[in-house]
């Protein structure tokens, strides 16, 4: 019985390892123009009076990112240069995301859309955007009338 055990680890052990082998040539062939989608990690967080969007752009240059607004969608876009592109070179591992990148982060009606700034530094996009004052809801107390 041990010896199945040890048959069937095995087995699927190598199918494992042909998988992890398949898909590392697929994603890493590091031929000339060949690129992938990926997207940049981004934080997003706030305070009382503003909202800020962290967003990390490690190698990549300010004048190679775009930032729009429509709507209420903040839109980034940007690519990131392969760092070694040799012709002759095989990647072995490979974990730096590269290519072109799309993100949306959508604004809550809370925050001020005019009110955008944006602050490249040290491979961080650092966006911050203020929020709307809030106006204290007038109270006023309403006759009620009898219908007849």
């Amino acid at each position: 019985m041990a010896e199945q055990n040890d048959k069937t680890f095995n087995d699927l052990q190598g199918i494992t390892d042909e998988m992890d082998q398949m898909f590392g040539q697929l994603a890493h062939q590091g031929r000339p123009g060949w690129s992938r989608a990926w997207r940049p990690n981004t934080d997003v967080f706030e305070s009382g009076d503003e909202m800020i969007i962290l967003v990390e752009l490690a190698g990549i240059r300010k004048d190679e990112v775009q930032l729009t607004l429509k709507g209420n969608i903040l839109r980034l876009v940007g690519e990131r240069s392969l760092f070694r592109d040799k012709v002759d070179m095989a990647y072995r591992n490979m974990e730096v995301n590269f290519g072109p990148f799309e993100r949306h982060i959508y604004l809550h009606e809370s925050v001020d859309p005019q009110s955008i700034q944006a602050y490249y530094k040290d491979g961080f996009l650092e966006i911050k955007i203020q929020k709307r004052t809030q106006k204290t809801p007038e109270t006023r107390e309403i006759q009620i009338e009898t219908e007849e």
